[in-house]
């Protein structure tokens, strides 16, 4: 009981910071903000986009965006998250041309594959799925590389506030363009691609002017090659680990749905893209909304402070577990029965994928946002070798259930079960990393979601007849 009361204690106290500008609780309650408008967009818009595109137009959304994300975030290769670390504007300069660079040599080493539907398709025949469409990869490509270096301008100039209001505009068109050209409903018009190209093209035009008096105008201005040169390699972390730790947690993110398309399961794909976006309203909600503000904390603290890391580190956890757990193990035990109700019987796949995920993503929401403590210590191979690990056994267990199971459900509780462990081995890893009693947190941690799932299967039971979606 004492413990609680000091809990209650430290969030009175944590609260108190409100009206403190650039405090960690001001720039968190931004950040929170914007991912609560998030969600509730999701919330208001999904059920009417769910009946006006079918699971196979997701599925075709999700793999079209995949390839995107993981073309973007190759031709930065990470340098972006490193734009809060120079001391000086001029180094901060050349560190935005490398970028820069780096950005439009991707998208032109890209243009022959895409631009070429036949060649692209003769080489991954299960991509066919796209159509014509394939040739707006590279825009989307473009624009959602230049997003990513102007949101790293937003995180160095701590504009969290105004990045919150933008993005809230920016989730808010995407959704209303998405409904508009769905209820359209021609064949010749995939809605969720159009709308995702267009919104994130559109949006560079807010993001220049949010940043116009925090001197955003030094992106298009040359640099010297030596000087680039000389500061790509200060930061070159980021490139040889961060950049490839990301990218392999991106990848094996996505790995599901290579594989339920190689299957030729595009109901599946969508059903599973569907089951993401859900248990992803926690984590954004309550994980990455913080994560640039902990990161801020963690890199002011850095190894020269390691007590005030180690406080900083705790105290986030217990604010992701605590806060995060309920509503987590509430969507893995009844996403099928708000899924059937609100989006209709086509999206009952949703829901038991859901809960088959659901163990994972709470898992995930305690780690990812804790990872900044690898960057705040310069001590980013740890991160990559984790991704590394993850890439290779998620691989392992989707290639398995590809060429033996060929089952939907066997491939996303094999991906699920995998994950699960090595996120919760990530999380104690990094509460060790800081010197915290990390074998004691993670005790308490599984604890408290066997209680919550405990009382969420009591719950279902009592409620529905089941004690979990397809038992």
């Amino acid at each position: 009981m004492n413990w609680l009361m000091h809990r209650i204690q430290a969030l009175k106290s944590d609260l108190k910071g409100w009206r403190t500008p650039g405090s960690f609780v001001r720039n968190a309650l931004f950040t929170s903000a914007d991912a609560a408008v998030t969600i509730l967009l999701q919330l208001v818009f999904t059920p009417i986009l769910a009946r006006l595109y079918s699971p196979e137009a997701y599925g075709v959304f999700g793999l079209f965006n995949s390839i995107a994300s993981n073309l973007s975030n190759v031709a930065n290769l990470g340098y972006p998250l490193a734009y809060s670390l120079p001391k000086d504007e001029d180094r901060f300069h050349a560190l935005v041309r490398v970028g820069w660079w780096l950005l439009w040599a991707v998208v032109l080493l890209s243009l022959p594959f895409f631009l070429l539907p036949s060649l692209l398709y003769t080489l991954i025949p299960s991509w066919s799925v796209m159509g014509q469409w394939c040739i707006a990869i590279p825009v989307l490509v473009a624009a959602v590389g230049l997003a990513q270096m102007l949101i790293g301008m937003y995180g160095r100039v701590k504009a969290f506030g105004t990045f919150a209001r933008t993005n809230m505009f920016t989730n808010l068109t995407l959704r209303l363009s998405s409904t508009g050209l769905g209820l359209l409903a021609s064949p010749l018009l995939p809605g969720l691609i159009v709308s995702e190209v267009v919104v994130r093209c559109g949006v560079l035009i807010q993001y220049v002017r949010d940043l116009g008096k925090h001197g955003v105008a030094r992106f298009w201005r040359s640099v010297p090659v030596e000087r680039m040169k000389v500061v790509a390699l200060e930061y070159k972390e980021y490139p040889l680990y961060i950049f490839p730790s990301r990218w392999l947690n991106l990848l094996a993110l996505q790995l599901p749905i290579y594989g339920l398309i190689a299957m030729k399961q595009d109901n599946a794909t969508g059903q599973f893209t569907m089951a993401g976006a859900l248990l992803l309203m926690p984590l954004r909600m309550f994980g990455y909304s913080l994560y640039g503000v902990f990161l801020r904390r963690a890199i002011d603290a850095g190894r020269e402070k390691p007590q005030e890391l180690a406080d900083i580190t705790r105290r986030m956890y217990q604010r992701l577990m605590f806060i995060g757990v309920v509503p987590m193990m509430v969507i893995t035990f009844f996403a099928d029965v708000v899924l059937n109700f609100v989006l209709g019987p086509k999206w009952g796949m949703a829901g038991a994928l859901t809960a088959l995920l659901g163990p994972f993503y709470f898992f995930r929401l305690l780690a990812e946002p804790l990872s900044a403590v690898f960057v705040a210590l310069r001590s980013e191979r740890s991160l990559f070798v984790f991704n590394l690990i993850v890439v290779l056994t998620c691989g392992a267990a989707i290639g398995w259930s590809v060429f033996t199971a060929a089952n939907p459900y066997v491939l996303v509780s094999l991906f699920s079960s995998v994950n699960t462990v090595v996120y919760a081995c990530l999380s104690a890893y990094i509460l060790h990393t800081v010197g915290l009693p990390w074998l004691n947190m993670t005790a308490r941690t599984l604890l408290v979601m066997i209680a919550a799932a405990a009382v969420c299967a009591l719950s279902r039971w009592l409620l529905i007849g089941s004690i979990a979606p397809g038992y």
